[in-house]
């Protein structure tokens, strides 16, 4: 019999590019001994999920309806990010066209614009990237506690949450021993104890750890 069900997560914050062995190998390390280990890289589902032509779309239209957006560069892209960051990211995934300089740098700026109209469009100001690497949330001092736990109960401020419901809300009926989440940097602060207190508000036993702590 198992000796326990597990599900690891690393949480957004990092480069998606560089995926950490981390939790691979935890995971490794607890099977032998019986454990069944679930793992779910949210750093990257979370950005692709964000990427989407949907999410894209509605982030236009909530940037369009902001009194401040006016015509700047960013809300004159919004339209066609919808259609232009899948085709970006199809660069990234081509074998070729990664190579090639030119596309390679286009669909890279294409992308960060997408994540900057993302950003922009949060009920509260965020700033989610790549380059640099940063989850920022006006407001908050991520190195003083009463900031970070306030924003992990900060809905408007969690890009991600939807994609939690959608994605994780099916696997924790699965009923998993314990949920953990594995922070490696600083970047990831703040998203991942917002994703600690949205699993803890599902009754989840969430155990914290990484070269972070």
């Amino acid at each position: 019999a198992a000796m326990s069900s597990v599900l690891l997560l690393n949480p957004p914050g990092l480069d998606p590019r560089s995926p950490r062995l981390s939790l691979a190998t935890l995971a490794a390390a607890l099977r032998p001994f019986g454990a069944d280990v679930s793992l779910v890289d949210l750093d990257l589902e979370g950005l692709l999920w964000l990427l989407r032509p949907e999410s894209l779309q509605r982030a236009a239209r909530a940037h369009a309806g902001q009194a401040a957006s006016g015509a700047t560069r960013l809300a004159l892209l919004a339209e066609r990010l919808g259609e232009a960051v899948p085709s970006a990211l199809s660069v990234l995934r081509d074998a070729s066209a990664f190579f090639d300089p030119w596309a390679l740098s286009a669909a890279r700026e294409t992308v960060l614009d997408g994540l900057d109209l993302v950003s922009a469009a949060a009920p509260r100001g965020v700033r989610y990237g790549l380059e640099p690497l940063r989850y920022e949330v006006d407001g908050v001092d991520p190195t003083r506690l009463a900031d970070l736990l306030r924003v992990s109960t900060d809905r408007a401020a969690n890009l991600f949450a939807d994609h939690w419901d959608e994605r994780l809300e099916p696997l924790l009926a699965r009923g998993f021993d314990a949920v953990g989440i594995s922070i490696t940097a600083r970047f990831q602060m703040v998203p991942a104890l917002m994703l600690a207190r949205w699993l803890k508000r599902r009754g989840q036993f969430v155990v914290l750890g990484g070269a972070l702590l």
